[in-house]
C-alpha cells in the first residue's frame, strides 16, 4: 500500500466515525427529545387533573354553600313581614354571600326583586317541572341587554311579596361575581 492509499483509507475510517457519531448524537438527541416530551406531557396531565379536581371541589363547595344559604333565607323570608325590612335582610344576605340578584320566582319564570324590579328571566329549562320537584336546581338565564346568568333556585319558599305569588327563591350570579365569589 502506498501513501495515497493509506490516506485515502485514513479519511474513509474518520468519515465513518464522524458519520457514526453524528447518527449517534441524532438518536440520543432524537430518544431525549422524546423523553422530554413524555415527561413535559405526563406532568401537564397530572397538574390539568389536580387543577380540575380542586375546581370541581370549590364549585361544589360554591353549590351547596348557595343551596343551604337559600334555605336558610326562605325560612327567614316566610317569617318576615314588612317589605322594607325584607329587602335589608336580603341588603345584608348579599354583601355575604357576592350574588348578583335576588328573585322572587313564578312558575312561569317571572320574577320580581326584593327592590320591586319585574320581568322574566327567560330560564333555560323547564322551570315548572322542576319546582313540582320540590328539589333545588340551577339554570341559566338569559335577560335582553343582560349579562347571562347562573341561577340557584329553591321551590322551598312559596309566598306572596308585594302583590307578587311566588314559588320559588332565587340568588343570580352573572360570570364577574361567581368567579370573585369562587376565587
Amino acid at each position: 500500500m502506498n501513501k495515497h492509499e493509506h490516506a485515502m483509507i485514513g479519511r474513509r475510517s474518520m468519515l465513518l466515525t464522524v458519520t457514526v457519531l453524528l447518527l449517534c448524537i441524532a438518536v440520543g438527541s432524537l430518544r431525549y427529545y422524546t423523553l422530554v416530551t413524555q415527561t413535559v406531557y405526563e406532568e401537564s396531565v397530572s397538574h390539568l387533573r389536580e387543577l380540575l379536581h380542586q375546581t370541581g371541589t370549590v364549585l361544589n363547595g360554591f353549590v351547596e354553600h348557595n343551596m343551604t344559604y337559600l334555605h336558610m333565607r326562605s325560612i327567614s323570608i316566610q317569617e318576615i313581614d314588612e317589605d322594607e325590612d325584607i329587602q335589608q335582610y336580603l341588603e345584608k344576605a348579599k354583601e355575604e354571600t357576592g350574588y348578583t340578584r335576588f328573585y322572587f320566582l313564578s312558575r312561569e319564570g317571572d320574577y320580581i326583586t326584593p327592590d320591586g324590579e319585574t320581568g322574566n328571566l327567560s330560564l333555560q329549562g323547564s322551570l315548572a317541572d322542576q319546582i313540582e320537584n320540590n328539589k333545588d336546581f340551577i339554570m341559566k338565564a338569559v335577560r335582553p341587554g343582560q349579562p347571562q346568568l347562573l341561577v340557584f333556585i329553591s321551590p322551598r319558599g312559596h309566598g306572596s311579596y308585594r302583590g307578587f305569588s311566588y314559588d320559588a327563591i332565587a340568588l343570580a350570579y352573572d360570570n364577574a361575581s361567581m368567579v370573585k365569589e369562587v376565587d
